[in-house]
């Protein structure tokens, strides 16, 4: 999971269960903080570089340099710039 970009809070091997932080995201290095949209244009004028969202089966980051990607939340390797 971390290699997919979750940021993993706590591990219950006991239970075999894992806690995820939903609140942040590691895409490309960096990490990113949960700025939820309920639209996604107005999310693109509104959110700040290091701000993510999740839209659908999607993770959409705002990078540096007036960049977006988005994601398969399943697999962060598969993106593209929109």
């Amino acid at each position: 999971m971390q290699e997919n970009g979750f940021c993993i809070k706590s591990v219950f091997e006991e239970d075999a269960a894992i806690c995820i932080d939903r609140t942040h995201f590691i895409f490309n290095g960096e990490i990113y903080s949960l700025n939820q949209c309920s639209d996604i244009f107005d999310w693109f004028g509104e959110s700040q570089v290091g701000d993510f969202t999740y839209y659908y089966d999607r993770v959409v980051f705002h990078a540096s340099k007036g960049h977006y990607f988005a994601a398969y939340i399943d697999d962060i390797t598969n993106y593209i710039e929109v």
